[in-house]
């Protein structure tokens, strides 16, 4: 169960992992270079940024109905 966990986590975040590699590279290589190159550090790159994403939108969320209770 944990080896499939795994493979389906990486493959999903690889792609997002390798857009930031290659958006990192200021676009010099393709992005196919960087999404094949190696798709683990891709992966758990892509779940660190998504992770980071996901936290601040709920921090920011949580800050604007905070904001909007006290305004009422």
């Amino acid at each position: 169960m944990e080896t499939i966990f795994e493979i389906v986590v990486v493959t999903i975040f690889s792609f997002v992992g390798a857009f930031c590699r290659w958006i990192f590279c200021l676009c010099k290589k393709p992005y196919k270079y960087f999404k094949d190159k190696d798709p683990y550090f891709n992966g758990m790159l892509g779940l660190g940024i998504t992770t980071l994403i996901i936290t601040l939108l709920v921090k920011y969320i949580t800050a604007i109905e905070a904001v909007l209770i006290i305004k009422k």
